[in-house]
């Protein structure tokens, strides 16, 4: 999967998660997931401090590590058309497989609600 760690112009967190080769418009996206203005990546330290994963290791089971709930995490609706979707385990040298139910379910564990958008092409 892609992962994209955004910030907008308030500071407001979101984690986009899409298919691995979708063409996402960062430009426009802010317009599909409510962000206040564009959205920029937010930084290593901001993804490591909030998530609790490094650069290249973005997942969405990284949710666990965010007892605050500042990140809105948002899927591809085109991603959860697949029954099974592959995932860093918080460390990019694996992968683990799940549901996609499984997944909200996941997130919703640790009150993440997932919004599910169209956000690629």
């Amino acid at each position: 999967t892609k992962n994209l760690f955004l910030k907008d112009k308030k500071g407001n967190l979101f984690l986009v998660v899409a298919e691995e080769d979708a063409v996402i418009d960062l430009k426009r996206i802010h317009e599909i997931i409510g962000a206040n203005g564009r959205v920029s990546f937010g930084s290593a330290d901001l993804l490591t401090e909030v998530w609790g994963v490094l650069p290249g290791a973005v997942t969405p089971f990284g949710a666990i590590n965010d007892r605050e709930g500042r990140v809105q995490v948002v899927l591809d609706a085109r991603l959860m058309e697949h029954e099974t979707l592959n995932h860093h385990p918080l460390v990019n040298t694996m992968t683990t497989s799940i549901r996609a139910k499984d997944l909200v379910a996941f997130l919703e564990a640790p009150g993440h609600t997932p919004r599910v958008l169209p956000v690629s092409a």
